[in-house]
């Protein structure tokens, strides 16, 4: 490690108040906590036992995993849920009317629909 550099964000350093940091060193301590929050989440695996199956692509997917002893990734939220389907299907970002129709769907088959 360079002479100077700290293993950690330099806002966790008790020794400068947050308020006195330069903005290249408030924007790299933010990006050292959404990376913290991404990490949280991927703690956050659940056993594949543990997820409902719909159909026989889950069957067939989620029985591979309990074999195999993996676990599955938490469900997504419907923010990310709806970003990724427009984006693997359209290659665009959803529009904001898409985004707040969706959202606001109170239905329990939204996402199937969607599909």
């Amino acid at each position: 490690m360079p002479s100077g550099t700290f293993p950690w964000p330099i806002a966790l350093s008790p020794l400068i108040p947050i308020e006195v940091l330069s903005r290249a060193a408030r924007a790299r301590s933010a990006a050292y906590d959404r990376v913290r929050a991404v990490s949280s989440r991927a703690a956050q695996n659940v056993a594949a036992e543990a997820v409902s199956r719909r159909n026989f692509i889950d069957e067939e997917i989620f029985g591979k995993l309990v074999k195999r002893g993996i676990l599955s990734a938490p469900l997504s939220s419907d923010e990310e849920f709806l970003r990724r389907i427009y984006l693997d299907l359209t290659g665009r970002i959803p529009a904001p009317a898409a985004i707040r129709a969706f959202l606001g769907d109170a239905a329990n088959d939204k996402r199937d629909a969607l599909i």
